[in-house]
């Protein structure tokens, strides 16, 4: 009777069973991988004979015009032959062969894919890197005709789902569909935790699948990660920042830039700290390419969606500008002047000093001269920033030379007369500022709220010698310039030479008649003692005055 019982269900699970598959043209996918269509659904045979006619669109609409090239081209085909030894490969590996495997393929697509021998699950296990390198090496002719022949890419991306037979009916074991979750939808900020919501949550929004997961990093700690799979079956996987015990994070889907096609992902984590930090990143998928932008970290909790301030039809990320914190006081009185960035095809842009955000610099503006009238220089600091946004710097600068804390003593940043690199200044360029006005004039121009540079009046007394320079004042002691070995050879040469003709320089000054004979006896018998000595001697005797006649003219 069980026997029969178990026919029976075979038989009618195989007579149910669907003999028919859909695809969505437009988005090149067949259901369940993508569950709305925004054209209706092309009905398809469930064999995979090629040849087996197409069966009319329901209700006689004309599918998508992408879908009037013949499924059976010979791109199409091959790559959907591809796309199907790959599925087999990959389905046959386990373990870290698996991993490694996984990682490739979800990475291969980002500008900066990293090496096989990056990080996984099981970075340093030799099946984690012998899966990642198999996989690509399979997959590198692949992605070249995927990213430049639009009809294989169709063919790769039009994987039914598989079919498997169990007692003669066939069993639908395609990957399970993630349930949209509650309020999964455009234009808002969802968040994620392990503590509230288990080691992965997956969304469906629009036709793309994105999941949350904990992803266990080199070190050991769990870092949030999100994997972004598009209807076209593109995706990419990017890991967050490792910051707390209990990896959590936040993403919103829209479109940031208005001229795009494509939407993109905002995706913030937590990297930890006392005061610190908050990473954004914006992901998009732009021209076969995924994009990864890292936008960087701030101070305060990013929590709200992107929204188009100015009006421009761009979302605009408004966070804060880090660079005031602790400049000019402790952490919980700087206060830090709104700063904004913008995604225009693919590039990061900051366009705070725009001049379209002034509703965002008055809101600010308020609460920070409160906090310069109250004598707080971090608050002053940012109040004149908010100012020079609004055009009033020369006002905001009266109100704070009249109110900040001249006694304080937080110190003050420094300046660099050329540009900072990487956060450093050469040692001879460093300004040491000995006031809060002179500090916060340069600070300013530094960050890009003032355009002149400022004039340092006192740069002798600002600027940091280099290192061994001695004080203005200082008298230096004159002392002996150290000789070289060639300047003492050559000074005894000519002392030699001076004593060699000596009985001839005597003859010269004591003009001898017979100076002529003192030379030829010195220059050539000097050498001989008795020679020099009998020149000396002739030229140290009397010698005769030739008398002079003098004749005059009548």
């Amino acid at each position: 009777m069980r026997a029969f019982l178990i026919l029976l269900l075979s038989l009618l699970a195989a007579d149910c069973h669907a003999s028919s598959w859909y695809y969505c043209d437009p988005l090149h996918a067949y259901y369940p991988y993508v569950l709305k269509c925004p054209v209706p659904w092309r009905e398809t045979p469930a064999v995979g004979d090629s040849s087996s006619k197409v069966e009319p669109t329901p209700n006689n609409v004309k599918p998508d015009v992408r879908s009037a090239v013949p499924m059976s081209s010979d791109l199409f085909q091959r790559g959907l032959a591809d796309r199907q030894s790959w599925e087999t490969w990959v389905a046959a590996q386990a373990g870290d062969l698996r991993a490694g495997a996984d990682y490739w393929a979800s990475h291969r697509s980002l500008p900066n894919p990293g090496s096989c021998s990056g990080p996984g699950s099981s970075a340093s296990s030799t099946e984690w890197t012998s899966g990642c390198a198999a996989a690509q090496n399979r997959l590198a002719a692949t992605d070249v005709l995927r990213k430049t022949q639009p009809e294989y890419r169709r063919g790769w991306n039009s994987l039914p789902p598989p079919q498997a037979k169990i007692g003669g009916a066939e069993i639908d074991q395609s990957p399970p569909v993630p349930v949209p979750s509650e309020g999964a939808s455009r234009n808002r900020m969802l968040s994620w935790s392990v503590k509230d919501d288990g080691d992965h949550k997956a969304y469906l929004i629009d036709g793309t699948t994105i999941t949350l997961a904990a992803t266990k990093k080199a070190d050991g700690g769990d870092a949030p990660s999100i994997r972004i799979k598009l209807a076209s079956g593109d995706e990419v996987e990017v890991v967050g920042e490792e910051g707390l015990d209990t990896a959590m994070a936040s993403f919103g889907v829209g479109k940031f830039d208005p001229a795009g096609n494509s939407d993109q992902i905002i995706f913030t984590s937590y990297s930890g700290g006392a005061h610190c930090c908050t990473n954004l990143k914006v992901i998009e998928y732009l021209a076969g390419t995924w994009k990864v932008l890292n936008i960087g970290s701030f101070q305060e909790l990013y929590d709200g969606f992107p929204a188009d301030v100015d009006g421009d039809g761009a979302l605009d990320i408004v966070t804060t500008d880090d660079s005031f914190a602790y400049a000019f006081a402790p952490f919980s009185d700087s206060l830090m002047p709104p700063r904004v960035f913008n995604v225009i095809n693919a590039v990061v842009k900051d366009v705070s000093a725009s001049g379209k955000f002034a509703s965002l610099y008055r809101s600010d503006i308020a609460n920070a001269q409160t906090g310069c009238l109250a004598h707080n220089n971090g608050a002053c600091a940012a109040f004149v920033a908010d100012a020079a946004r609004l055009g009033r710097r020369d006002e905001a600068w009266k109100i704070m030379l009249a109110n900040y804390d001249s006694q304080s003593s937080w110190g003050l940043p420094d300046g660099c007369l050329v540009p900072w690199q990487n956060g450093s200044c050469p040692p001879d360029q460093i300004l040491k500022f000995t006031g809060f006005p002179e500090a916060l004039e340069w600070f300013l121009y530094e960050n890009g709220y003032t355009s002149s540079r400022p004039v340092v009046a006192h740069a002798a007394a600002m600027r940091t010698p280099p290192a061994g320079s001695p004080p203005a004042d200082f008298q230096p002691s004159v002392e002996k310039p150290q000789r070289s070995m060639v300047d003492v050879i050559e000074s005894f040469f000519y002392l030699v030479l001076a004593a060699y003709f000596f009985p001839t320089i005597v003859a010269l000054v004591r003009r001898h008649h017979n100076i002529g004979v003192v030379l030829v006896l010195n220059l050539f018998l000097g050498w001989t003692f008795l020679g020099w000595v009998l020149a000396l001697v002739m030229a140290s005797t009397a010698h005769r005055i030739r008398p002079v006649q003098v004749i005059e003219r009548v």
